[in-house]
């Protein structure tokens, strides 16, 4: 049999019982060459059966590749594999590709896709830090930038230098105790080491001429040594014997033209040939040129009281009457009878105190009043208050003391009409025998003060203390429940603690406070107790104080008892705090004398100590710059504060920008003149 009749026999076999009833085979099957059982679309047969080599279905877009058929996954080959008439469209086997934006091969890691291959400006690398720049990449090599040039996270790894040091007040000389041995200098750091005080920015082994600016300025463990005279200053002088220039001084703008004054305290002046005393002489600002020397008739203002008033206490008062100008608080304590007065500015000319001026007076001889301070806005009026002490009040028992706080703007005829009072409880308690103004100690936004005691052995529940007033309430209370009371818990020798006002001593934004014993022989030391205040309502002050200082430069015992803040003095921005020794004694050179004194020399003399101050004990002997008084002067007193505030600092006299410190010395004798008194007004911005 020929093949031709074999397949014919093949075919149509199986069709024989169809054909016996009479159907005939119409099914349709499609060649399958390639065998992936999809048939192609232009190859098929009729038939009743599935013929070898055929397909049910005629789907194959290419029967002659059994990878390509309707069910083949698409793959990125270039050919239409599942025959939906598109190429490599949504393959299984794409590629992820990373954006390579400065073309070094390495793409970003959170910029990618999906593709058979890799889209223009993109890398099938991942890892690239910077796709900004082409040197950096897994593959660079690490090099000295402060930059992850390899992109492993660490910065200039492996790479040495330095050593550098830390140089944080940039004067290009560094602290030694703080290095790195980073590859290139880190910002705020220097190569030399030679940086005794990385806080000021003039002080380093080799630097110029030290500056009067409490810091040790040439790294040699010495601080200067200036004489008063020898800074830039602006001088008075008193005239007359017993004047007593510089008993206290008070700057504040009594004139109301937006530069601060100069009001000084005193004692003895003569009015048309009268006898007064409590005299204050009020210099308008800004002051006169460097190395100024006037004398006391130079004032634009002069004040007097009784002929008994004894030395003026003066206190800037703020604008109590909010009419633009300062006004004045003026008091009297060492009177026969204790007098207050305010006086309103603006003020010029000749005023008499006991004429037309708002005055307090004490009861009795024995009130003592007249210890004052002018704190601030204590009651958060926005006006400034006063606060007025008689000490010797006998306030239903004996000088038990008591303090009244007036309420600006202090119009009150009486002081029985004071918002607060604040009264002792035991006989001989002395409340009031001091008070000071201390700025915001809790951080209340309200103006806080303290009031001392001087009790007698047996005179106080709390011993010879300082109430630190942050409680602003009206009514009657012993000071104690108002606010800290800081006991003197060292011995009981000590007649009364003296408060001085600081800033932030320390840097922690928090303001300090001063404390120091007072006794008839002085103080010789110090206590600084850190502010806030107010969470402990008693302190010790030993045990509180974290910060002293003593003086080991006096020839003989000092009276160191009194601190003010100065500002940045020397610009360098950095502020200090000035410490007073009015009767620091110094040998004076072989030629020179004091007087009957010899050459022991009670001349009295400043510390000017740079911030922030660290926790500790410091001697103002050795880490101060030292400011002395004249020996031509006597014993001048210079910085005394037991009459009233004897120096101040801060206020900017000379309007250069500068704060300046202004300070009394009631005692010198000028001219022959004995106690004619000075004041000094010491210049800040870098004085040499």
């Amino acid at each position: 049999m020929n093949p031709s009749t074999a397949l014919y026999l093949t075919l149509f076999s199986g069709c024989a019982g169809d054909s016996e009833r009479g159907d005939p085979c119409t099914e349709t099957f499609y060649a399958d060459t390639d065998g992936d059982g999809h048939g192609s679309r232009t190859a098929s047969v009729t038939a009743c059966a599935l013929p070898q080599g055929y397909a049910v279905v005629g789907d194959d877009c290419d029967d002659s590749d059994p990878d390509a058929h309707p069910d083949a996954p698409e793959i990125c080959n270039g050919v239409d594999d599942d025959c939906d008439f598109s190429i490599d469209d949504d393959v299984t086997d794409a590629s992820t590709w990373y954006a390579d934006v400065d073309g070094d091969d390495y793409g970003d890691p959170d910029e990618w896709g999906v593709a058979c291959d890799a889209p223009p400006g993109f890398s099938g690398n991942a890892g690239d830090c910077n796709d900004l720049d082409p040197d950096i990449h897994p593959d660079a090599a690490e090099v000295c930038d402060a930059v992850d040039n390899d992109c492993d996270i660490d910065v200039d790894e492996g790479l040495s230098g330095g050593p550098w040091y830390r140089d944080a007040d940039g004067d290009g000389h560094g602290d030694p105790s703080v290095a790195s041995d980073a590859c290139a200098a880190p910002d705020g750091y220097a190569a030399s080491s030679d940086d005794c005080d990385d806080l000021h920015g003039h002080a380093y082994e080799g630097a110029p001429p030290s500056l009067t600016d409490g810091a040790d300025d040439t790294c040699d463990g010495n601080t200067s040594i200036t004489a008063a005279a020898d800074l830039p200053t602006w001088r008075v002088a008193g005239t007359y014997a017993d004047t007593a220039m510089g008993v206290s001084v008070a700057p504040g703008d009594y004139d109301g033209d937006g530069s601060p004054d100069l009001a000084i305290g005193g004692d003895a002046v003569s009015v048309a040939d009268s006898a007064r005393s409590g005299k204050v002489s009020l210099f308008r600002g800004p002051l006169g040129a460097t190395d100024a020397f006037v004398d006391d008739t130079a004032a634009t203002a002069l004040l007097y009281g009784e002929p008994d008033a004894g030395p003026s206490a003066v206190f800037r008062a703020g604008d109590l009457d909010t009419d633009g100008s300062d006004d004045l608080l003026v008091c009297h304590p060492w009177s026969t009878i204790g007098h207050v007065y305010v006086v309103r500015g603006p003020i010029a000319g000749t005023i008499d105190l006991t004429l037309g001026v708002q005055a307090f007076a004490s009861a009795t001889e024995e009130d003592g009043l007249g210890i004052c301070a002018a704190p601030g806005d204590v009651d958060g009026d926005s006006v400034s208050d006063l606060v007025i002490a008689a000490p010797g009040s006998p306030n239903g028992g004996s000088q038990r003391g008591i303090v009244y706080v007036l309420s600006g703007p202090a119009e009150e005829d009486s002081l029985t009409d004071a918002d607060q009072v604040l009264e002792g409880d035991v006989d001989s308690e002395h409340i009031g025998h001091g008070v000071t103004a201390l700025g915001d100690l809790d951080g209340d936004g309200l103006e806080d003060f303290s009031v001392t005691n001087a009790p007698d052995v047996s005179g106080s529940v709390d011993g010879v203390a300082a109430y630190l007033v942050i409680d602003h309430v009206d009514g009657t209370a012993h000071p104690r429940d108002v606010g800290v009371t800081v006991r003197y818990d060292l011995d009981s020798s000590t007649d009364n603690m003296v408060v001085s006002r600081l800033d932030d001593i320390d840097g922690d934004g928090y303001r300090d406070v001063a404390f120091a014993k007072s006794e008839s022989t002085g103080g010789a030391t110090i206590w600084s107790v850190l502010g806030p205040f107010g969470t402990e309502p008693v302190l010790g002050l030993l045990e509180a104080s974290s910060v002293s200082f003593y003086s080991s430069a006096s020839d003989e015992d000092p009276f160191l008892l009194w601190a003010t803040p100065i500002g940045d003095w020397s610009g360098d921005g950095s502020g200090a705090v000035v410490f007073s020794d009015p009767t620091l004694t110094i040998t004076a050179p072989k030629g020179l004398s004091c007087g009957p004194g010899g050459r022991k020399c009670e001349q009295g003399g400043l510390y000017l100590l740079a911030e922030p101050i660290d926790a500790g004990t410091h001697d103002l002997g050795v880490e101060a710059d030292r400011i002395e008084g004249d020996y031509g002067l006597g014993r001048s007193l210079l910085g005394w504060g037991g009459f009233g505030p004897g120096m101040q600092g801060g206020s900017d006299l000379n309007a250069d920008g500068y704060p300046d410190l202004a300070v009394g010395a009631y005692g010198a004798d000028v001219d022959d003149v004995d106690d004619a008194g000075e004041a000094f007004v010491l210049f800040g911005g870098g004085s040499p």
